[in-house]
């Protein structure tokens, strides 16, 4: 059911719910003196990938003739030829000053005094602190960084109250005048005197020589319960075609298509999992023979993927124009090629629990179809001390904060990540909906043939039963696609023939029965349709069926419906009808779900009509159907809301009309992918710089504008990823979660949007969705609009004590300043200004006491035994 289209209002009276809670660091509240951290900090630089993994230094803030003189000291044995080096952070990048470290948490030095070329060439616009490539994974200590002029020093990191406010903390260096983080490493502030690794232990050779755990050499049978041909590909040993004339994995795609290459791999999940800060090393030969791959090609590759995740490198290309950091090379056909890469298990993959070793690019000359593998090598040196990183739930949740607009949702990847330090008390902290981003695609489900018992569940009711242990609202994506989807769904087996409209509409109605029916009444929405138009509509042809994905449009990897459904049609039968089948048997098996239809791009004006018109007309048909059991058959349209600023770049200005157009279809609304990338894949955004950062919230808190003035019809918004280094386009750092797990500039801008002045409420009919034991079901309550926040407060010396920022947050005033030299803070709020040293500085945060409250905001404080509540008029 629909909520109602009563227009939004805001009540003069702010009422705000303080739950009593420990406070913990905002990075947003100021910066604490040196002298009131206890001790001096230094900078740890760990997880590193790349040997551009490093911090850089503005030259904005630097002078001709500075000297700038860097101490520190290695992590550990440096690898061999390892070089600490001071340079430029853009091309050509050349080093300003280096110098050789093979010791064992050897002490170094770099010193450079800036001339007429430092101060003018572009490459110095950035100083760059970091190793050069023989130690690209070496993790090192930075003591002090000094710039002295003339006689005297204008700055030191000893002194830095930024830093040494931050000891025991992670860093980004978000904001700083001087630094920002180079690629995605982890920076630490530790207190001075930290110790490096130690040397290897003889005895138990704790990160010492690198020890084979596993060698795949296809000899033996060893590991054949292990290994996964992808989708794409039939694989196996062969005699004969190995290096010196042994076995070899054979892989063969079978398909024909080439132009996406996500099915062509060989899949090795590991006996036991390696955890997270092991040193490994994985080692492997491929073979590319040009008389079974014809035509002149030019091999890019071969990739290594880690847990399936794309955000992590190491990892595989995933174009023409491969990323830095990226396994990309052209590579010679004809000869064993190896690749080997060494690396320390971050928190940001998890533990390792299966490995993808492919090819995959995006055209046809360059994807082979033929390939061999052999002597695959992983190896482990020990587990280092690795800082994971935490999740602040100290901060708004995102649930909370807009309840009584739409539910917030995200995306389950994989349990790994779920296992990743307090993420699964962070899920179900800030959000209430749940989408799986793949266990639930047709591929992830389905197997090889009609037969449902040989289909793969075991992940997927682990998913489903997370979203009920926690009360979560469960959203089904997807049950019908063009891609991602077995081929003998729509094709004739081992042909890329469409198989008659019977045929296909038989199978059709027997996988939506198999997955809808085994979870009806535990989906509170289904994306029953996925991407059924072409990519772009720049113009609207005034008939819908022009602009839908055929045999066309599509590859000869993709499920053929529109063509199988049009194979046998006769009179008013087309292929289009496949549309109207796929919600008629969802409505079948799961009457308890939303059904949606799903799209991208879905703002540009001629797919957005489109899509407008397809749903109205099917349910026009619908309602004249002898079923018609007066629902909606296509009960809400999905938004994915993949935007970008740079590549790609959106047009912001048509999602609002979007957002019209579809409430009009008389539809509910989700947005169901949400992400806004910066910059592109060949200049990734890893981390984003201020400027970037602060650009990126611009346009999270326009969108999120247009979903607060349209939240009578949008039941869900849901982010597509929950950290940065997670994300499916890791390269544009495209969420509010850094790859540290900590809120981003995007972040707090949405939060502002909950409590902008001119986003007003008034009672209204809202769905919620609660847990029965017959699943999901609509209860319709008026709700009187009261604003409940969860805010951290302490008890201090028998005084309750609230952060000034949580309340100005809430009433949309502007964050408080805070002038660390002097410790006072600055408050405006309703046209007024006021100046004033907070009673305590709890955590980095300015707290103050009810009466505070009372006086400057002139408002009635009542305190309860479990918090308080505030009325402002």
């Amino acid at each position: 059911m629909r909520k109602t289209s009563t227009k939004l209002q805001r009540p003069l009276a702010v009422v705000l719910a303080l739950v009593l809670a420990l406070v913990l660091v905002s990075p947003a509240a100021g910066i604490v003196h040196a002298a009131e951290a206890g001790g001096s900090g230094i900078l740890h630089l760990t997880n590193r990938t790349a040997d551009w993994n490093a911090l850089d230094m503005h030259r904005d803030s630097l002078e001709l003739g500075d000297v700038i003189t860097v101490t520190g000291r290695v992590d550990g044995q440096p690898p061999e030829g390892t070089q600490m080096v001071l340079g430029g952070a853009e091309n050509p990048w050349n080093w300003a000053s280096n110098t050789a470290v093979t010791e064992v948490n050897q002490a170094f030095t770099l010193q450079l005094t800036l001339t007429d070329n430092h101060m003018e060439e572009d490459q110095f616009a950035r100083f760059r602190i970091q190793t050069n490539s023989d130690g690209a994974t070496m993790s090192f200590f930075i003591d002090d960084i000094v710039i002295a002029r003339g006689n005297d020093v204008v700055y030191a990191l000893s002194d830095d109250p930024f830093v040494q406010g931050n000891i025991g903390n992670a860093t980004t260096f978000a904001g700083h005048p001087m630094f920002q983080v180079a690629g995605n490493p982890i920076i630490m502030v530790v207190p001075a005197g930290t110790e490096g690794t130690p040397p290897p232990d003889p005895e138990t050779g704790e990160l010492g020589e690198l020890e084979i755990v596993h060698l795949i050499n296809f000899e033996d049978n060893n590991y054949d319960d292990y290994l996964l041909v992808g989708t794409q590909m039939e694989g196996d040993v062969v005699a004969g075609r190995g290096i010196d004339g042994s076995n070899a994995f054979r892989l063969e795609n079978v398909t024909g298509d080439y132009t996406s290459g996500d099915g062509n791999y060989l899949q090795f999940n590991l006996p036991e999992a390696l955890p997270i800060g092991s040193t490994v090393e994985i080692s492997w030969w491929v073979y590319v023979p040009s008389a079974e791959n014809p035509g002149e090609r030019a091999i890019v590759g071969p990739g290594l993927n880690i847990n399936g995740q794309f955000g992590s490198a190491p990892h595989q290309p995933t174009n023409t124009s491969p990323e830095p950091g990226d396994l990309a090379r052209v590579i010679s056909m004809d000869e064993w090629v190896n690749t080997t890469v060494e690396f320390t298990l971050g928190p940001a993959v998890g533990d390792i629990d299966f490995l993808i070793f492919r090819f995959r690019v995006n055209n046809d000359e360059q994807q082979p179809s033929v390939l061999y593998i052999d002597d695959i090598s992983i190896s482990t040196r020990g587990v280092a001390d690795v800082f994971i990183p935490a999740w602040d739930l100290s901060l708004p949740s995102l649930a909370e904060t807009f309840a009584d607009y739409f539910l917030v949702g995200n995306i389950w990847s994989n349990q790994i990540q779920m296992n990743i330090g307090n993420t699964e008390e962070m899920f179900v902290y800030h959000f209430n909906s749940v989408t799986a981003e793949n266990h639930h695609k047709p591929d992830f489900i389905a197997g090889s043939g009609l037969d449902p018992t040989a289909w793969n569940f075991e992940t997927q009711d682990l998913i489903v039963e997370f979203a009920m242990d926690n009360n979560l609202a469960m959203v089904g994506h997807t049950l019908i696609w063009h891609t991602q989807s077995p081929l003998w769904l729509t094709n004739v087996p081992g042909t890329t023939e469409p198989l008659t409209r019977a045929d296909a509409m038989e199978n059709m109605r027997l996988y939506i029965s198999t997955i809808a029916g085994r979870y009806s009444g535990r989906m509170q929405a289904w994306d029953v349709l996925n991407e059924a138009f072409t990519t772009s509509v720049y113009t609207f042809s005034g008939d819908w069926r022009n602009h839908l994905r055929t045999d066309t449009y599509l590859g000869d990897n993709d499920a053929r419906w529109y063509d199988a459904f049009a194979n046998g049609a006769v009179g008013d039968e087309a292929g289009y009808d496949y549309i109207f089948y796929a919600f008629y048997f969802a409505r079948m098996y799961d009457p308890h779900a939303t059904l949606f239809y799903n799209d991208f791009n879905e703002e540009q004006p001629g797919k957005r009509d489109a899509i407008a018109y397809m749903v109205e007309d099917m349910n026009e048909r619908w309602a004249n159907h002898p079923d018609y059991d007066g629902r909606l058959l296509i009960e809400g349209i999905g938004l994915q809301s993949h935007h970008h600023l740079d590549q790609w770049a959106t047009n912001f200005d048509n999602i609002r009309p979007a957002l019209e157009r579809f409430a009009q279809t008389g539809a509910v609304l989700a947005i169901t992918e949400l992400d806004i990338t910066v910059g592109t894949q060949t200049n990734p955004s890893i981390p984003l710089t201020a400027e970037q950062e602060a650009r990126q919230a611009e346009y999270f808190a326009r969108v999120f504008g247009y979903f607060i003035e349209f939240a009578d019809y949008i039941e869900r918004v849901t982010f597509w990823g929950k950290t940065d280094t997670q994300s499916w386009r890791a390269w544009g750092s495209p969420v509010i979660f850094s790859g540290n797990f900590e809120a981003k500039g995007s972040f707090f801008a949405i939060i502002d949007q909950a409590y902008a002045p001119a986003q007003v409420v008034e009672a209204r009919n809202i769905r919620l969705f609660f847990r029965t034991n017959e699943g999901f079901e609509d209860f319709v309550r008026n709700i009187d609009y009261s604003h409940h926040m969860d805010v951290p407060a302490q008890i201090h010396d028998g005084q309750i004590l609230i952060p000034l920022r949580a309340i100005a947050a809430a009433l949309g005033a502007p964050t408080p300043s805070w002038n660390s030299a002097t410790g006072e803070v600055t408050l405006t709020f309703g046209g007024r200004a006021s100046t004033f040293v907070p009673l305590q500085m709890i955590a980095n945060r300015a707290m103050v006491t009810p009466e505070f409250i009372e006086d400057f905001f002139g408002a009635e404080v009542t305190v309860l035994e479990d918090g308080l509540i505030i009325v402002i008029e």
